[in-house]
């Protein structure tokens, strides 16, 4: 726990951090032990059963003592990992790109071979090893209001019937004469969706990657995941977004 973080926590907060923190050591602890006494049961020469059962049931007995270990601390690591991840990525600036005109990136979709479905999406299937397969959907819009617009569009999103599980939903926001409001909207939206994609992987199979675009200058912005070696949902559309900005 870094210094920084320390200072936006509560007192009780501290505190209720290290006891889950003890408690899910503990149930390491605990978890290992019993089975190492199994194993030590059940592999000594001539040890009269009850031995062996006695240890197999001391060993159930230490999984579930470490099952209730692990569900009452978890609540407060998750949300301690979240509120250090989402620190870390407001400290983050925004990807910036430039020649982004809605004319110019449909083009772009269709030269990398995206597939236009019921005029609304641009649609393509890609395969990693670390993901299966990526189905990723694009959408222009045209907006005054970003936060109602992208409110309006994940619940249309939501409506539709899609293919496959892993979902990156590519959302372009065209608007005229964006201000610092617009780009934190963009910029907090992009991490609450990459917060809950960091924090609860396998409880993810869609994402957002908002993308805002200042018509009158043609520059875009979103909120990159950064350098190093990212495999989710959120990091894969980042990756895409920048691979549209280079195809030129």
């Amino acid at each position: 726990m870094n210094a920084d973080h320390n200072e936006n926590l509560t007192e009780e907060e501290k505190q209720n951090i290290k006891k889950s923190k003890k408690m899910f050591l503990l149930a390491i602890v605990v978890g290992v032990l019993g089975f190492v006494v199994l194993i030590a049961a059940c592999s000594a020469k001539e040890s009269p059963e009850w031995v062996q059962w006695g240890g197999i049931i001391f060993m159930l007995l230490c999984s579930i003592c470490a099952i209730w270990l692990i569900y009452k601390s978890a609540p407060d690591l998750i949300g301690y990992e979240a509120v250090k991840e989402w620190e870390k990525n407001e400290k983050r600036a925004l990807f910036q790109m430039s020649g982004m005109s809605r004319g110019e990136i449909e083009k772009r979709f269709e030269s990398r071979k995206f597939t236009k479905i019921e005029g609304e999406y641009y649609w393509k299937k890609k395969f990693y090893f670390s993901k299966d397969f990526i189905h990723y959907y694009v959408r222009c819009v045209t907006c005054t209001d970003v936060e109602e617009t992208i409110e309006r569009e994940i619940e249309y999103f939501n409506s539709r019937e899609r293919k496959g599980r892993n979902l990156c939903l590519i959302l372009f926001l065209y608007l005229k004469d964006a201000d610092e409001d617009v780009w934190e909207t963009i910029k907090q939206t992009g991490i609450s969706y990459l917060v809950d994609e960091s924090v609860m992987p396998a409880e993810t199979s869609a994402t957002i990657v908002p993308v805002g675009v200042d018509t009158s200058t043609g520059t875009a912005r979103f909120l990159d995941e950064g350098k190093g070696i990212h495999i989710s949902l959120y990091a894969h559309g980042c990756k895409i977004i920048k691979e549209l900005s280079e195809s030129r």
